[in-house]
């Protein structure tokens, strides 16, 4: 018979065989580390609780638990709760040898424990998996796939050890109105460095809102005195579905049942394609908040917050992605209730741009390091709120990238910003044209003024890019100047940005026709003259209306190849046009003291007519006659040595050149020029007796 036991058989019977065993070991009750013997062994010293310090935060110091310390202090009798002792209150505390001394025994003790307990463990839940097994694959399969697994176990056990003794782990979810719109996160701080006086610290999170998933890594630094924490951080915050970067910088100050924060963030990835809207373009927006929070001393597990916002820029959505402002700014009032450290609850309201928003959290926050049963105890929520219980808080800022928007531009038009002509003249005009999905009309505005004065557009064919636009006609007393707008469409309802066309409508002028004279080619020095300006158009009619609009600007020049006088350098003077008939006009000019070259080009609108030259002469100068160093009176004498002299005081030109003179006859009044006597003296000779003489100058 015994050859007919199958080997399934002997599975089975060795599976039950073993089981009643192994579970007698797995309910052997495990040893208790720390009892009253631990109370009795441990040496303690008497310790007053400075500002800012909890029992909570003097247990962590020696790495016991509240209710160890409590333990510690049965024998004494307090004002209050052992929980609610603050500053001033006297505990005892393990001494440092005694603390030593008591955990090496207890960690012998623990480690034995705790092997035993591993070991009941591990046969419980191996021998059923063992015989089960046996079934599917060999011995040696099974032995290593239980290898793998132990190696597994173990290496997570020993990050999960490491994390727990240091920071702050925290799950937070914010319901939206459905369930893609609700927030989900995690956040971890961990300590780099830190002593009594300051923190070295990284923080770092991920979360998914509106179907994208961010995430965040920052550091900071935080200082701490008797009353005040004070710190500052950085973070880098990515948007890996929708590819926006940020960087954020803050900073943070703390106390008692109080805290404050202020973040700025700056976008380190510029425009591109939204994932959220087809042509629309993405960046993250620049910003800043503040927020003030606040917890009541008597009642620590309730709490508020006050927060401001704002971010820049045309179409950001601050709420949400359909609904976007420009350079939208929010005020939070919240409040949060915390029933033990482990879980907060809260509900702010926000209000900004026109929108109220309610939004609701709950968060779990797991303390690394700090026993579970602490984390569950409504007793050590104020701690929470002291100086020292919010060492490893998580930084109080805005992990979420808030994003600018702005429409894409899928058509644009550009026309000439000027065209000009004469008026009724038909002037072709031709677009460029610009369209994603085909441009379907062109709008054309501001064509009031423009048609009422005979002025029209159309096009000049099928095409949207080539348009006949006829000129008004030329309008006296008037701008001629019309400003008309264009904007081209597709078939998806989009416009380009408008463009503006500047048309300006000459009066037709002829250079031709028009000319400008001067009363004389020459002036003399401060003489005036009357200047004329006929003004005629390619059909020699005349042009009327155009006082107002002609200007006379001049250039005048002492020498030839000199420089140019401004007008007051000059000196010369011209009095306002004046139409004296059809298409006439007229005005005066006076010349200055200087003597030089006068160019007048008239100008209409921009229109230059022909240039005038004046030549604006010296005036003539008084000549005296001196005889031998004296005044002549009388007739001359032969002999006698003549000298000219000019009879001129201020502002004249003296002159170059001399000619003697003498009459024809005697007593005829009639002069002729003596030859060779052109020298500023002259010697009288025997021919000239009783005729006169004279000296020209020039």
């Amino acid at each position: 018979m015994i050859f007919g036991i199958n080997h399934h058989s002997i599975k089975s019977s060795q599976r039950h065989l073993l089981l009643p065993v192994l579970l007698s070991v797995s309910i052997m009750p495990a040893a208790t580390v720390f009892a009253t013997d631990f109370v009795g062994e441990v040496e303690v010293k008497p310790y007053y609780l400075r500002a800012g310090e909890t029992v909570y935060s003097v247990a962590h110091q020696y790495d016991l638990t509240v209710e160890e310390l409590k333990t510690l202090n049965q024998m004494r009798q307090f004002p209050r709760a052992f929980e609610q002792l603050s500053a001033g209150d006297e505990i005892d505390v393990p001494s440092t040898h005694a603390i030593k001394a008591a955990n090496k025994k207890a960690t012998t003790k623990e480690q034995a424990d705790q092997q035993d307990h591993e070991i009941q463990n591990w046969l419980s839940r191996t021998a059923p998996d063992f015989f089960e097994s046996m079934n599917t694959q060999s011995p040696n399969e099974y032995l290593s796939r239980q290898a793998k697994n132990m190696a597994v176990t173990k290496a997570s056990s020993t990050v999960e050890n490491w994390l727990n003794q240091y920071g702050t782990a925290q799950i937070g979810v914010q319901p939206g109105d459905k369930l893609s719109q609700s927030t989900l996160s995690a956040d971890m701080l961990l300590p780099l460095y830190q002593n009594p006086d300051w923190l070295v610290f990284t923080q770092f999170g991920g979360r998914n809102l509106d179907e994208r998933t961010t995430l965040n890594l920052g550091g900071g630094v935080r200082r701490f005195n008797d009353q005040w924490m004070y710190g500052v951080n950085t973070f880098y915050d990515i948007d890996i579905t929708g590819n926006n970067r940020r960087a954020g910088i803050g900073g943070e100050l703390s106390s008692d049942y109080l805290r404050f924060s202020a973040n700025g963030y700056l976008r380190l990835s510029n425009w591109h394609q939204s994932r959220d809207f087809d042509d629309y373009d993405e960046r993250p927006a620049n910003g800043f908040d503040m927020t003030a929070s606040g917890w009541l001393p008597s009642y620590p597990q309730l709490g508020g917050k006050l927060k401001y916002e704002q971010y820049f820029g045309d179409e950001v959505a601050l709420k949400d992605k359909d609904t976007r402002s420009q350079a939208p700014k929010a005020i939070t009032v919240g409040v949060n209730y915390t029933p033990f450290p482990l879980v907060t609850l809260g509900a702010d309201w926000r209000k900004g741009n026109g929108s109220d928003e309610l939004q609701l959290q709950a968060k779990l926050t797991y303390s690394l390091g700090v026993p579970w049963k602490d984390q569950v105890s409504s007793a050590a929520v104020a701690n929470l709120r002291t100086l020292s219980g919010n060492r490893m808080a998580l930084v109080e800022r805005n992990n979420n990238i808030v994003l600018e928007y702005r429409k894409q531009e899928l058509i644009s038009l550009i026309l000439p910003q000027v065209i000009r002509g004469r008026g009724a003249s038909q002037q072709l005009v031709n677009a460029i044209l610009n369209a994603k999905y085909g441009a379907e009309r062109v709008e054309w505005g501001m064509l009031s003024a423009f048609s009422s004065k005979g002025g029209k557009v159309q096009s000049a064919g099928k095409s949207l890019t080539a348009w006949q636009i006829r000129l008004p006609a030329w309008q006296a007393g008037s701008t001629n100047t019309y400003t008309l707008s264009a904007s081209a469409w597709d078939g998806k309802g989009n416009a380009s940005k408008p463009v503006y066309v500047t048309i300006i409508v000459d009066a037709g002028l002829s250079n031709r026709y028009s000319r400008l004279t001067v009363g004389s080619d020459s002036l003399n020095i401060a003489q005036s003259e009357i200047l004329t300006l006929t003004m005629r158009d390619e059909q020699n009619a005349p042009v009327t209306g155009l006082a107002s609009s002609i200007q006379l600007p001049f250039t005048f020049k002492t020498k030839k190849d000199g420089p140019s006088l401004s007008p007051s350098q000059s000196g010369i003077k011209l009095a306002a046009l004046k139409e004296t008939a059809p298409g006439v006009y007229t005005t005066t000019i006076t010349a200055g003291k200087l003597p030089g070259t006068l160019t007048l080009t008239p100008q209409v609108d921009g229109i230059s007519i022909a240039s005038t030259t004046v030549e604006v002469m010296a005036a003539p100068v008084g000549i005296q006659i001196f005889r031998n160093g004296t005044a002549m009176t009388g007739h001359p004498v032969v002999g006698d040595v003549l000298t000219a002299t000019p009879d001129c005081q201020d502002n004249c030109i003296l002159p170059t050149a001399w000619q003697w003179e003498v009459e024809t006859t005697q007593g005829s009044g009639q002069y002729q020029p003596i030859s060779g006597a052109t020298a500023i003296t002259y010697t009288v000779t025997t021919e000239m007796q009783k005729r006169r003489l004279r000296v020209t100058a020039h």
